[in-house]
């Protein structure tokens, strides 16, 4: 179990849930192998849906990964643009399939769909978690234009496509298209 818990190693099951064939096996392990998450006492939630109900209310669908939420309680987030916002939940719902029930509290571990946040977004952390979507955005951004340059510039070494001296920065200097004997479909070579 240890492996497992590690994730070293990665267990796999068959079977058919519609012939309950395994299905007992497979409760079985995943209770062995598996352990309940340490939560935090304070809020903390993440962000997995935006929608709208029939009425046009935003909902924001959430994770709690910590602490509880009651309703009229004030959370604290970042807006799009990077401002720190704090807005109060109007109202928490606890979705079966179209339909919904209310709750006044909601605690780590519960999924729900909350009125009153304005400005939340897919992917977004509240309250106490940690948001990777907006501390690592920018790293992110830099690593993959940081990629899409050696791609470029490679592209550009082994075509002369966007050389300087073109004219146009898509062909190569004098041509209008490849020039005679210019092999653009060899394999891209990135450094």
């Amino acid at each position: 179990t240890a492996l497992v818990r590690e994730r070293k190693l990665f267990p796999c099951w068959f079977g058919s849930a519609l012939k309950l064939e395994g299905v007992a096996e497979f409760l079985d392990a995943l209770e062995r192998f598996t352990a309940e998450p340490e939560r935090g006492r304070e809020f903390a939630a993440s962000v997995y849906k935006i929608a709208r109900d029939d009425q046009g209310n935003r909902l924001t669908y959430l994770k709690l990964t910590g602490g509880s939420l009651k309703v009229r309680s004030a959370v604290s987030y970042t807006a799009r643009n990077g401002d720190a916002l704090e807005e109060k939940v109007n109202q928490i719902r606890l979705y079966s399939g179209e339909k919904f029930e209310t709750a006044e509290t909601v605690s780590a571990g519960d999924v729900c769909a909350v009125l009153g946040l304005t400005d939340t977004w897919p992917g977004q952390g509240l309250g106490a978690f940690v948001d990777v979507s907006v501390a690592g955005l920018h790293q992110l951004r830099a690593v993959g234009l940081q990629r899409h340059y050696r791609i470029a510039s490679a592209f550009q070494r082994q075509t002369g496509l966007g050389q300087s001296g073109s004219g146009d920065g898509l062909h190569p200097a004098g041509g209008g298209g490849p020039g005679v004997g210019q092999n653009v479909s060899s394999p891209l070579h990135i450094r």
